[in-house]
């Protein structure tokens, strides 16, 4: 059975589809070309089929994967082959969405020379003659297989696109620019990516990006080599290969996958641009990157949907100068003086250069006593690029000034100033345009200069990246070292520090980590290779130095830091080699993780107990539900109230701050949370049954439940059970909500609220309070955290800060109570800055629900 998917990439709606196909710009390497029904599973059309199998006689299927199968050089392939080539195989596959398919294998043709091949399947449904189709052709692969063979890594693929990963690309092409001769560089960027996940979905967004490596893969020659190095970008690289001839074939992919005349258009989905670069033989990789780079933010600043070639700029921006300096520039007209400014600035090579030749334009163009430039771009005050400042002329006694704003994205990252203007003062306007001009400009040496600094640095650190390291790898002199010395280190059981403490405070950690190598390894190489695995390089040091630095460096982590870190190291100075220092290394490091996680093992079967015991107690009834008034400012009227746990254990009552942290690192907290909304619910429905009046209950539920699998499920069965009306049940969560994913969350609160449930923000103001959470998720109730209520009374600011907060929960339509109110005074003070409920000592502490329903229900 196939199935007829008109999804993204698989539709067609042209006549002749074929012929296009056929016809159309693929690749020159493409040896045979065939199209199979896989309806009929048959071959309907061929091209080069039969000069390829050498028959004249008429063509069938089992045929043309026989003939093929008798190029294949190992026969050990020969069984893959055939499943891969078996139609039944294409159908499968075109069913669960693998519309590509590929297969490499060695060729041998009939002079007995070998090459390397891929076989690539296309599949596809023709919405005209509503069938499903099969291109199948083969390409010669040969050029890419070898270099790819000779890596002194692994080549990997990324999952998305099926082109190599940024290691494997950037290895790929460092090894290329080593053996000279001219070559050329393309990348492209798709501009709105971010964009893209919000409006299709990530998945979706993938298959684009699945759909496009296919594309470029089939229609650029196999010489040309692919990589993605980010998220939104893919690299293109050729040796010994025209300009012309990549523009050319540049222009072929965008035909094929963004050009308006295809049925279905990448254009309708991606913004893009590619910037092209060359280099005569002599250019290292960063240097031909930059240039590359460099072209693709011209590209972007021409608007989406472009590509640039890159240009020398060094001596066109001189010969540029001299052509204006050739007619006076006080004499241009308004129009010109643009026109020849932005010339300019396209074709200086340099920011600095950029700004200094446009400011002194700009002050012979008005004959100004000064003229000055002021950025303040990003939030480094470290980063001169981020803080740039220039002048030229003199101060004078002021009679005219202007000052106008530079604006990148509605953001004022600086301004244009200009004094004493003498001459064309009706064309002042014209310092609006060249604000622009250098707004576009600093953003585009902005981006180049940062993309340069992520290619060796890691973002979050700034430790040496992951390609740093394999280049220096690459080009270690061991000859060179008197001894060397290799640390790995990896932080024990990050993913749970993650877990319970937020992604932010994993972040911290690691950031600290990174600072802390400076204080004890000061003359060292330090790299974050991945995740939380760092790689500390140690050349020409003493076998003591090196120890002490790890000894010293150990205990630092110790004494400031609550986590476990596991080591690897290893030193020579005799016969240095550095693969088996790190294999060494390595080692030692797995050593001490199977002693940390042997220690784990204790610990696990420690915590299997705690484990039987909470449960034991929870089934027994030991954790009881004790409630809370809440009490309106307004009357001063009891109408609800919040259920805290409390546990009984040897006639002790144990307050939660005793036993709620073990939980919580114990993982056990949603078995509480949901043990408390269970008694929740049994109480309201006592409550029906026994024909009293109901009050609204609220309970915390703690962040790890919520992201407890089926969570919703859970208390929508448990409510159901009970048939109790659920308006009267609030949720509270505390404001550290906010560090988890946004859109997760969302989706969480979205169908408790659906259901019906209030929900509370609790602990408002805590630590931080949060404020993009309420402008992303609705709240019913907020309730400000007794640290903010304690001095409400002796504080002014602190008056003035709640005030507001409670005007904000009216204008967002949302409740506001404050816990923690233990005077009369302050719960005056509250009333009067306008808080809707309280709660705390001053009507009364947590009780029983006896004690509770004698009281008030």
């Amino acid at each position: 059975m196939i199935k007829k998917d008109i999804e993204l990439g698989r539709s067609t709606s042209k006549k002749d589809y074929f012929d296009k196909i056929l016809t159309r710009d693929i690749s020159s390497d493409i040896s045979i070309l065939f199209k199979i029904d896989l309806g009929l599973k048959k071959i309907i059309q061929y091209k080069d089929l039969k000069k390829f199998l050498k028959i004249q006689k008429s063509i069938n299927y089992e045929h043309v994967v026989e003939e093929i199968a008798r190029h294949i050089l190992k026969k050990e392939k020969l069984k893959k082959y055939y499943e891969f080539i078996s139609i039944n195989n294409i159908i499968e596959n075109y069913n669960n969405g693998k519309n590509i398919l590929s297969f490499q294998y060695e060729h041998v043709n009939d002079l007995g020379q070998i090459f390397w091949c891929t076989i690539i399947v296309d599949s596809f449904f023709d919405v005209i003659d509503k069938k499903n189709y099969s291109r199948i052709f083969i390409k010669d692969i040969t050029y890419r297989k070898k270099i790819e063979l000779s890596l002194d890594i692994k080549a990997e693929l990324d999952r998305d696109t099926n082109l190599y990963n940024r290691v494997t690309i950037e290895k790929l092409i460092i090894n290329e620019l080593e053996k000279k001769g001219p070559c050329v560089m393309g990348i492209l960027s798709i501009n709105n990516i971010k964009e893209l996940n919000k409006s299709i979905g990530i998945l979706n967004s993938k298959k684009l990006f699945l759909e496009l490596g296919n594309i470029m893969k089939i229609n650029l020659h196999s010489n040309i080599l692919l990589g993605r190095i980010s998220e939104d970008k893919i690299i293109m690289f050729a040796k010994n290969f025209p300009k012309f001839k990549l523009k050319e074939k540049i222009e072929r992919v965008y035909f094929k996958a963004f050009a308006k005349e295809n049925s279905f258009s990448f254009a309708y989905y991606f913004k893009f641009s590619i910037g092209i670069g060359f280099s005569n033989g002599e250019m290292t990789f960063d240097n031909l990157y930059s240039k590359t780079y460099e072209a693709l933010l011209n590209a972007k600043t021409n608007g989406n949907n472009n590509y640039y070639i890159y240009k020398d700029k060094k001596n066109d921006s001189k010969k540029l100068l001299q052509n204006i300096n050739k007619k006076k520039i006080s004499v241009l007209t308004k129009e010109e003086f643009i026109f020849r400014n932005i010339s300019l600035l396209d074709s200086s090579y340099s920011f600095e250069n950029s700004i200094n030749i446009l400011l002194k334009n700009i002050k012979n163009y008005f004959k100004l006593d000064r003229i000055e430039v002021k950025l303040k771009y990003g939030v480094y005050s470290s980063d001169s690029f981020n803080n740039f400042y220039k002048k030229i002329g003199i101060n004078k006694k002021r009679a005219d000034r202007i000052d106008v704003s530079i604006i990148f994205n509605k953001i004022v990252v600086g301004n244009l100033s200009g004094e004493n203007f003498k001459i064309n003062i009706s064309n002042k306007e014209v310092l609006n345009v060249m604000a622009q001009l250098i707004s576009y400009e600093y953003a585009k040496y902005k981006s180049l200069r940062e993309e340069c600094y992520s290619r060796k640095y890691d973002k979050l650190t700034g430790l040496l990246n992951h390609n740093s390291y394999a280049r220096k790898m690459s080009k270690l002199n061991i000859e060179s070292l008197s001894s060397l010395g290799v640390l790995y280190v990896d932080v024990n059981n990050f993913k749970n520090i993650n877990f319970i403490s937020g992604r932010k405070y994993g972040d911290e950690i690691l950031k600290k980590i990174a600072d802390s190598f400076s204080n004890y390894f000061p003359v060292s190489l330090k790299f974050r290779l991945y995740g939380d695995i760092f790689f500390v390089l140690c050349e020409d040091l003493t076998y003591k130095k090196f120890e002490n630095s790890v000894r010293q460096w150990e205990k630092f982590i110790d004494e400031n830091f609550i986590i476990s870190i596991s080591i690897g190291k290893a030193w020579s100075d005799v016969d240095i080699d550095f693969n088996k220092l790190c294999k060494t290394a390595e080692e030692f490091l797995k050593y001490s993780k199977e002693e940390y996680y042997d220690k784990k093992d204790i610990e696990e079967l420690q915590k299997i107990e705690r484990k039987i015991k909470f449960m034991k107690n929870l089934k027994c009834g030991n954790f009881k539900i004790h409630l809370q008034p809440k009490a309106d400012t307004k009357t001063g009227n009891i109408f609800g109230a919040e259920a805290l746990t409390r546990f009984y254990s040897n006639g002790e009552v144990h307050l939660p701050y005793k036993f709620i942290p073990q939980l919580e690192r114990d993982g056990f907290i949603k078995y509480l949370d949901k043990y408390v909304f269970e008694e929740v619910c049994k109480l309201l429905s006592k409550w029906i049954k026994e024909g009293k009046k109901l009050i609204k209950i609220s309970l915390n539920f703690s962040r790890s439940t919520f992201m407890t699998k089926g969570i919703v499920e859970d208390i929508i069965n448990i409510a159901n059970k009970y048939n109790i009306p659920r308006n009267y049940i609030e949720i509270e969560m505390t404001e550290t909500i906010g560090e988890l994913d946004k859109d997760s969350i969302k989706g969480i609160f979205t169908k408790i609220v659906d259901e019906g449930f209030l929900i509370s923000l609790d602990d408002f103001g805590a630590r931080y309070s949060n404020m993009s959470v309420l402008m992303y998720m609705y709240f019913n109730t907020i309730k400000l955290d007794k640290s903010l209520i304690n001095d409400v009374v002796s504080n002014e600011k602190s008056r003035i800060i709640i005030k507001n907060i409670f005007r904000i929960c009216r204008e967002l339509n949302i409740g506001s109570i404050a816990e923690g109110v233990e005077t009369e005074e302050q719960f005056v003070i509250l009333k009067e800055l306008g808080c809707d409920a309280v709660q705390g000592y001053l009507f009364n502490k947590a009780i029983s629900i006896n004690h509770f329903e004698k009281l008030y229900i």
